[in-house]
């Protein structure tokens, strides 16, 4: 963050400026909280049918004190996992199967395959991997004869960057801090003794 603290801090007398650090770290505590809001609010709208618990992840994982002035704002580690992608875009090295909208049942809300767990889409005896023109795919019997395609390997999947995580949080951080900073100052002063 940066901010007009030193200016503000020129102004002031001894008793007003021991008054600093304690106003910054609630102004950077209000702040990190409309930042979160922001954020979530923006993955909504900028996600396509993010889960409730990637939303729900993003939090702040450091409140800033007076005798240390950082705040962090950020995911846990199995959300950042995958966000990483959307913030930064990238080549993910693994291998995923992408489900097809042709799967014998409802995709959830989300797009996923109700009920699949992160691993193992070919443990259940029903299904199986074909080659088909130059593409892996997984398959599912349907009927005596029949068969669909239940998902398609993608090998290294390519993202872009979908997700102004840092651009969001530029655009938060600098319309909010200065008034909350100074918010916080005045009570302080208020207070101060």
């Amino acid at each position: 963050v940066t901010s007009n603290v030193n200016q503000v801090k020129k102004t002031l007398t001894r008793i007003q400026r021991r008054q600093i650090p304690f106003a910054t770290s609630v102004a950077l505590n209000e702040t990190s909280k409309k930042l979160v809001a922001a954020e979530k609010k923006q993955m909504e709208r900028k996600l396509d049918r993010p889960r409730p618990q990637t939303i729900k992840a993003l939090r702040i994982f450091q409140y800033a004190k007076k005798t240390n002035l950082v705040a962090r704002v950020g995911f846990p580690e199995w959300a950042s996992r995958y966000m990483a992608y959307q913030v930064y875009g990238g080549t993910r090295p693994v291998t995923t199967v992408v489900p097809m909208n042709q799967y014998g049942g409802a995709l959830n809300n989300y797009g996923s395959i109700p009920g699949r767990k992160q691993k193992g889409w070919a443990k259940r005896r029903k299904q199986f991997f074909v080659e088909s023109k130059g593409k892996t795919l997984l398959m599912r019997p349907k009927g005596r004869d029949d068969q669909i395609v239940v998902g398609v390997v993608a090998k290294n999947p390519v993202y872009k960057k979908r997700f102004p995580f840092y651009k969001i949080a530029d655009g938060v951080v600098t319309r909010v801090f200065p008034k909350e900073f100074s918010k916080a100052l005045k009570q302080a002063l208020a207070t101060a003794r």
